[in-house]
């Protein structure tokens, strides 16, 4: 191996991305979901208007009306009131819906914390390949929460994730691979996807 190679291959793996703010979590690496979508600033009659389409069974107004009950901008943030509009959403495929309720309970934002919980629906989310949820996931099983510890299935997602193009997640696949975790060891493989998360401008 070349001595950029085997510098690149001593780095350590990322930590898990974690904030407090589910939405944050949800975009950090989701550029498909529109940033309008993400942080409603309508004016009250359009915040109406949604709830009433949300009330009506629309399951994509069912999603906007809760994010704009937790739009980053409020200073008071009604997770216990998005919690019932975000399951309705679910329970209707919206997958996104599905991560923001496993963010909500990972980091207990009206609800009590419940990493089983958690896994559930960042499962869902992840396989319809929703690319935060498969790294959400990877995270969990590989350390254990919400989940029994299972490498093989971290890594399973983590590469999954890593091929959309999240940086974090290649990083993470290619610690696993250097270290044999649940994937045969293999420097080429640790080596390239160490490479494309740098050319993922990834800060870290």
């Amino acid at each position: 191996l070349s001595g950029c190679t085997k510098a690149i291959l001593s780095e350590p793996p990322v930590a898990s991305f974690d904030t407090a703010d589910p939405i944050e979590k949800i975009a950090h690496i989701y550029p498909v979901v529109d940033p309008v979508t993400l942080a409603i600033s309508a004016s009250e009659d359009s915040v109406t208007a949604l709830k009433q389409r949300a009330q009506a069974g629309d399951a994509e107004a069912q999603l906007n009306y809760a994010i704009s009950l937790i739009d980053p901008k409020l200073t008071h943030r009604d997770y216990v009131g998005a919690k019932p509009w975000l399951e309705k959403a679910s329970a209707q495929g919206v997958v996104l819906a599905d991560a923001i309720l496993g963010s909500f309970y990972e980091s207990g934002l009206g609800v009590q914390p419940d990493l089983v919980m958690a896994f559930h629906y960042y499962q869902i989310a992840a396989n319809e390949n929703l690319t935060t949820a498969k790294k959400q996931l990877a995270f969990m099983l590989k350390d254990g929460r919400g989940t029994p510890r299972n490498f093989q299935e971290a890594a399973y997602w983590f590469e999954s994730a890593a091929q959309d193009g999240d940086a974090d997640a290649q990083k993470q696949i290619a610690y696993l691979y250097r270290h044999g975790l649940g994937v045969e060891k293999n420097d080429e493989k640790a080596a390239f996807w160490f490479l494309k998360a740098a050319e993922s401008n990834d800060p870290n």
